[in-house]
């Protein structure tokens, strides 16, 4: 036992692990980090050993229907990224992860990223994947959600992991990577979690990575249009007409038609559905819409125009969810019940060093009615907001 505390305190000293503080309030030098209007943020769990550049914090068992969001905030220098997890119910806010992330540098060679908690969340919720500034390398590390354990995924100096998605079952990554000599080009990897079997499947350009089709055998992104390849050979399975409206603009689901997008071209904006080949496209209504997202066992559609929510039947016909606030990114409950999305008390940004307009996390139900807030960030000077989300039922 002595032997082994003092290989830690070594490793430890060296940077080869670092212990997680059991307090992100300490350990950000901050108080109030957040709060919520029902049962109140709760204090993180005892100290792990993590990897050096993420501090993680243990959730605990889940139950129930939670949201992940993603917050970015400033000490003034550097920004950094928070991960909350936020209980439905209103019962809890914990947070779960802050780190630095990846980027293109002073002068960003890598583009637009789009982030996505999504498609970066486990299909059983256990695991998040964040691309996060390391010690010698810009690289994918997994979050235990349960135990705030972390570990570094297939870190190469040579490249910037930019983002990931996990397939709808196993452990067969797809990473968004560039090398780091030239991260104006993003290539295409299909690789395991635990680091084996990493290869190039497309050596690109590609921009937003969409992830895997729901059957798991095509990994879909964008470049000028959204395409899709064999996970096996990199072989084109499918491409849709159009360009991409948004970094979030596509979405697919397991059923004959299949996607659905925000796209646009000469004509305008369209939202258009499709069966998974491709084959069928069609436009449901003729709009500049944004993040599209298929109701649970439903044919409607959640999408945004501006700063408003909608949803519509694929045969066209749509209703407005009134919200109190103006939306910037929303998405449907487990269950399809309710829409959860990020709220601003204003659709205009100042620039800095002017603070931007608080976020909050709210929800409502599909009908449009009980507008409620989950969860309201410490407005701090240190919080740049809410802009990103994912759902899970555990």
């Amino acid at each position: 036992m002595q032997k082994f505390v003092a290989l830690v305190l070594v490793l430890v000293s060296c940077g080869t692990l670092q212990p997680t503080p059991a307090n992100p309030h300490d350990s950000a030098g901050r108080s109030g980090a957040g709060s919520n209007t029902a049962g109140g943020s709760t204090t993180p769990s005892a100290t792990i050993f993590s990897v050096a550049g993420v501090e993680a914090f243990a959730a605990g068992a889940l139950r129930g229907d939670f949201a992940l969001v993603l917050q970015r905030t400033s000490d003034g220098q550097v920004e950094k990224q928070e991960v909350w997890l936020v209980a439905i119910d209103g019962s809890r806010s914990t947070l779960i992860a802050r780190y630095t992330p990846s980027s293109g540098g002073p002068i960003n060679m890598l583009g637009s990223i789009s982030r996505s908690l999504t498609r970066s969340l486990s299909p059983n919720g256990q695991q998040l994947l964040v691309s996060a500034q390391l010690a010698g390398s810009q690289s994918l590390v997994a979050i235990t959600l349960a135990t705030g354990a972390t570990v570094s995924v297939g870190a190469d100096p040579t490249y910037i992991d930019i983002e990931a998605s996990w397939p709808p079952t196993g452990t067969t990554l797809a990473i968004s990577r560039a090398r780091a000599a030239d991260p104006s080009k993003r290539e295409l990897w299909i690789g395991n979690i635990d680091g084996s079997g990493w290869h190039r499947l497309l050596g690109g350009p590609i921009s937003t990575l969409y992830g895997f089709t729901p059957d798991g055998t095509s990994v879909c992104f964008a470049v000028v249009k959204i395409s899709c390849v064999s996970s096996a050979t990199g072989v084109e399975t499918a491409t849709y007409e159009g360009q991409a409206s948004s970094d979030i603009a596509a979405a697919w689901r397991d059923a004959p038609v299949s996607f659905t997008g925000a796209l646009r071209d000469a004509t305008g904006g369209h939202l258009d559905i499709a069966e998974k080949s491709g084959s069928a496209q069609r436009p449901v209504l003729r709009a500049l819409a944004l993040d599209p997202r298929w109701r649970p066992s439903s044919d409607e559609i959640l999408y945004r125009i501006d700063t408003q929510i909608f949803v519509t039947s694929i045969a066209g016909q749509s209703r407005r969810l009134p919200t109190e606030k103006v939306v910037r990114r929303a998405e449907w409950t487990a269950q399809g019940t309710e829409v959860v999305f990020i709220a601003a008390e204003s659709a205009f940004t100042p620039n800095p060093p002017a603070a931007p307009p608080a976020t909050t996390l709210r929800a409502i139900h599909a009908d449009g009615t009980g507008e409620r807030e989950l969860f309201k960030p410490a407005f701090d000077g240190h919080a740049l907001g809410l802009f990103e989300l994912a759902l899970m039922r555990y």
